[in-house]
């Protein structure tokens, strides 16, 4: 397989992944069954190359999990927790993670919000690393052209929809996001990216604020919807703003 072919696989791959978590989270049987085998079939591949300690494997692992709090991991039940424990270390899992999942950060991924924002936060930067592999690879190419490269195809592959390109390119101009930080006027750097960036999105993703606020069990008042919505995704993306380094 050449290099072409590689990378069209692992587009292909991203795009059917995408594909399927959505038919999932959507109720379909296939989808949920497909998602479970491949976690599995996947989880088994990092964990054999890891326990062959693969240079390569290792290096390219540190590279993708020292940027995330999340370890994909087999936990029997009967498991060696302690096995676990020195993989976290190994790979150092979390160490340039650019949002704060620290014990101080009082994180909670059980509270919907904070995991919605969490995945609204991967999501950016999803697409930022796209744009910049686009970028790398032309250095001709502008940023909103960029952008459009990367928007989903027919096939759904891709990794935004094209009614997001503006959304993306005002949250470039954005002040990169740290804890406390002031940025214009009165508002807070976390007020700034729920309201350019955040909000944006979930009113293309969830249309029917009320039932967005009703899945994340708020009560809100008569005619503040999107306000109150507004004032608890900056608590939420304050909560999960690194400090300033």
């Amino acid at each position: 397989m050449n290099e072409d072919e590689k990378g069209a696989s692992i587009y292909q791959f991203i795009g059917l992944t995408d594909t399927i978590c959505m038919l999932a989270k959507n109720g379909d049987k296939l989808a949920l069954k497909k998602i479970a085998r491949a976690a599995i079939t996947l989880t088994q591949c990092i964990d054999e190359l890891l326990e062959n300690n693969d240079p390569t494997a290792v290096e390219c692992f540190k590279s993708v999990f020292s940027e995330t709090p999340f370890l994909p991991v087999l936990k029997y039940p009967r498991g060696d927790d302690k096995t676990i424990s020195q993989r976290f270390s190994m790979l150092e899992v979390g160490s340039k993670c650019d949002l704060n999942f620290s014990s101080a950060a009082k994180f909670d991924p059980h509270t919907p919000i904070n995991s919605y924002v969490a995945n609204c936060l991967k999501h950016i930067r999803d697409v930022r690393e796209a744009v910049d592999a686009q970028m790398a690879s032309d250095r001709q190419l502008t940023l909103e052209r960029a952008l459009g490269r990367c928007q989903k195809d027919d096939n759904g592959f891709g990794w935004l929809q094209a009614n997001e390109i503006p959304i993306h390119l005002a949250g470039y101009r954005l002040p990169r996001l740290i804890k406390s930080a002031a940025a214009t006027g009165n508002k807070s750097v976390a007020e700034l990216w729920a309201n350019v960036v955040i909000m944006p999105l979930i009113k293309l993703w969830e249309p029917d604020l009320e039932k967005f606020a009703n899945r994340m069990g708020w009560t809100i008042r008569a005619g503040r919807t999107e306000s109150e919505i507004q004032n608890k995704l900056a608590q939420a993306i304050e909560t999960l703003a690194p400090p300033p380094r």
